[in-house]
C-alpha cells in the first residue's frame, strides 16, 4: 500500500482531508511532537523514533519524532484527516514534503480565490509511490503539532501547525518512504530533473556535503559504505491506532540504522532557504484560518469564537515576529480578556512573552499597541463582529463589540449594553 491507496482507503473508509496548516522548514528536517519542546542539543543526534527520554528537555519515547523533510528547506501543508460523518475533530494528520511548494502554492491559491478547498490529488500523485515505514507511536494526546526539527516548538520564530483531537488518542506515525539513487552522479541527475539545475553544479555542492558526511562517520566510529541516504522521507501520517489495522496499513519499508541513515543525510545536496520563511508562512496561516472561517458559513456562537480565535493566534504571532501587516486583523477592534491573550500566546508556544504577560500585564513591541486599542474588552470574549471590514464572510457580527454578548437572530441592538449591531465598544 503506497500513498496513493493509503489515503484512498482513508477515503473508502469515510474519512475526508482539510488543510490545517503551513509549517516552515529551516533546518532541513520536520518533527511532529505532542507538546512544545524547547531547543535542546539532543536534536543534533535524532532521527526516528526518540530512543531514551532526554534529561534536559523531555524529548522521549511516545512523544517526539523527527526525520529529515523530503529535499530539505521548504513550506510544507499540513492536511487533517477527519471523519465525514463527525468532522468536527481530526483523527489524524499528514503532510507531503514535495518538491518546490508545489503543495503550498495550490492550497495559497485557494484562499487567495476563495475557492472551497479540494485535496491537491495531482501535486500529492507525484509522490503517490512512496511505501510506508511505522516509525513510532505517539502516547494519548489530545493535541499534535507539526514544525521545523531543529528550530520549532517553544519560543520559536517559526509556524508550529497544531491538529486539535477533542480527545486524547494514541497516535501511530508513519513515514512514507521514495527509493533513492546512491550513487552521487545518478543522485545529481535526479535532483537536476527535479529542480531545473545543472548536473554539474550539484556534483560540486555535493563534494562538500559528502566531505561532512565521511567526517562524521568518522567522528562516530562508522565506516561509510553507501555515501547518499537509500530513501528519501517523501510524508508523515500520524493517525490514530485503530484505524491503522481498519485501513490495513503495514510496513512496507525499513531503516533499520537511523545512526547511519542520519549520517547519509548529510552527505546529500538539500534545497535551503536564502531568507527565512517564518513571517510570510505566518501570515498564510492567518489567511489559511480567515478563509476556513469564511468557508464554515452559519455555525453556533461557540464555533464562531473558536474560528476567529484560531486566525487571532497566527495574528499574535505575526506580530512577536514584527508583521506590522497583522495589525489589521486585530487592532482597533474588540479585545480578547486577558485569559483569552494567555491563551493566543500558549497556543503559538510563545511561553517567554506569555511568563512577562503573566507577571506584569503587559505585551511587548506591536502586541503593546493591540493591548492599548480603544476599543479594548470591557471584560468579554472574543467576537466575531471585527470580521466585518475584513471580508471574512461567514459568521459577522454574531456578538455585541462593546460587551460580547450574542445578539439574538435579528435584533438591531444589544439586549444586554443597548449596543447597536456592527457597533464598536
Amino acid at each position: 500500500m503506497n500513498l496513493t491507496q493509503t489515503l484512498a482507503a482513508l477515503e473508502h473508509h469515510g474519512y475526508g482531508f482539510r488543510p490545517r496548516g503551513f509549517f516552515n522548514v529551516e533546518g532541513g528536517d520536520a518533527a511532529i511532537a505532542s507538546e512544545f519542546f524547547t531547543w535542546c542539543d539532543c536534536l543534533s543526534l535524532t532521527y526516528g523514533p526518540t530512543l531514551d527520554v532526554c534529561d534536559e528537555c523531555r524529548r522521549g519515547p511516545g512523544n517526539y519524532v523527527k526525520v529529515p523533510a523530503g529535499d530539505g528547506d521548504s513550506v510544507y501543508v499540513v492536511f487533517e484527516v477527519y471523519e465525514i460523518s463527525a468532522p468536527k475533530y481530526a483523527v489524524g494528520a499528514f503532510v507531503v514534503f514535495d518538491h518546490r511548494y508545489e503543495i503550498a502554492n495550490k492550497v495559497r491559491s485557494f484562499v487567495e480565490e476563495q475557492i472551497d478547498f479540494a485535496t491537491p490529488w495531482g501535486e500529492i500523485q507525484v509522490f503517490g509511490h512512496a511505501v510506508p515505514m511505522a516509525i513510532d507511536n505517539l502516547a494519548a494526546t489530545n493535541v499534535i503539532y507539526f514544525a521545523d526539527g531543529t528550530s520549532g516548538g517553544a519560543n520559536s520564530s517559526n509556524a508550529n501547525v497544531d491538529i486539535q483531537f477533542g480527545e486524547e488518542i494514541e497516535l501511530g506515525i508513519f513515514g512514507f518512504l521514495e527509493p533513492m539513487p546512491t550513487d552521487p552522479q545518478e543522485n545529481a541527475e535526479y535532483f537536476a530533473t527535479n529542480w531545473n539545475m545543472e548536473v554539474g553544479a550539484l556534483l560540486s555542492n555535493m563534494e562538500g556535503s559528502l566531505a561532512m558526511a565521511h567526517s562524521l562517520a568518522e567522528s562516530l566510529g562508522r565506516e561509510l559504505t553507501e555515501p547518499l541516504p537509500p530513501y528519501s522521507i517523501r510524508g508523515m501520517l500520524a493517525i490514530r491506532t485503530d484505524l491503522v489495522t481498519e485501513i490495513g496499513l503495514e510496513s512496507e519499508a525499513e531503516i533499520d540504522d537511523w545512526e547511519m541513515f542520519f549520517i547519509q543525510v548529510n552527505g546529500r545536496v538539500v534545497s535551503s532557504h536564502i531568507q527565512p520563511q517564518d513571517v510570510s508562512t505566518i501570515w498564510m496561516n492567518a489567511m489559511l484560518a480567515r478563509e476556513i472561517d469564511r468557508q464554515a458559513g452559519e455555525v453556533s456562537d461557540a464555533e464562531a469564537k473558536s474560528l476567529l480565535f484560531d486566525m487571532w493566534t497566527w495574528a499574535y504571532q505575526g506580530l512577536v515576529a514584527g508583521d506590522r501587516d497583522c495589525l489589521a486583523l486585530i487592532k482597533n477592534r474588540y479585545q480578547p480578556t486577558p485569559d483569552e491573550i494567555a491563551e493566543l500566546l500558549r497556543r503559538r508556544g510563545l511561553f517567554e512573552i506569555l511568563d512577562g504577560f503573566l507577571a506584569t500585564g503587559q505585551l511587548p513591541g506591536l502586541l503593546a499597541e493591540v493591548q492599548a486599542t480603544e476599543s479594548a474588552s470591557k471584560g468579554a470574549g472574543l467576537t466575531k463582529s471585527n470580521s466585518g471590514g475584513l471580508g471574512l464572510g461567514g459568521n459577522q457580527d454574531r456578538f455585541c463589540a462593546n460587551c460580547g454578548q450574542p445578539f439574538g437572530e435579528a435584533a438591531k441592538f444589544c439586549s444586554e449594553c443597548g449596543n447597536p449591531r456592527g457597533g464598536i465598544g
